[in-house]
């Protein structure tokens, strides 16, 4: 009987050996992936900003958002470990869905703004064109009359 005690005791002091593994490996895998994320994070901030330099509404608007979201990280931080390891998982899908959503927006806005300025540029070059054509026809109404006038004359 007491020997069937040691053993279930050895037992559990291993399962709790053990599961204290594997939440260090677990707490390892996290920091892992808050130090991936902020990496992530911090290059995709620069992405955004570089995508819409020149629009200062919507990058202050993003940069408030990204403001909040690095607040929210440091609540999510001090928050409980189970809460923590829930908040990472539900995090990382927003977060992918959020980069995934940014990068269809400013993928949109660089096509909007490309397109936005090869309009621009065509409408420059037919007022160019235009511009041209009339010059041209008032040099040969000037040409013409001055001919006229030296016939004349």
């Amino acid at each position: 009987m007491e020997r069937e005690r040691v053993v279930a005791q050895a037992r559990v002091r291993a399962a709790i050996q053990e599961e204290a593994h594997k939440r260090a490996a677990f707490e390892a895998r996290v920091r892992a992936v808050i130090q991936e994320e902020a990496h992530n994070r911090a290059a995709f901030e620069a992405r955004v900003r570089g995508a819409i330099q020149g629009e200062a509404h919507k990058r202050n608007a993003f940069e408030a958002r990204v403001r909040a979201a690095i607040q929210e990280e440091a609540r999510k931080r001090d928050a409980s470990e189970a809460r923590l390891r829930a908040a990472i998982k539900e995090e990382a899908h927003k977060r992918a869905v959020a980069e995934a959503r940014g990068l269809a927006a400013i993928q949109e806005e660089a096509h909007k703004r490309a397109v936005a300025e090869a309009r621009g540029l065509a409408a420059i070059k037919e007022e160019a064109h235009k511009r041209a054509v009339a010059e041209t026809r008032g040099l040969a109404a000037i040409q013409e009359e001055t001919r006229k006038k030296l016939l004349q004359g």
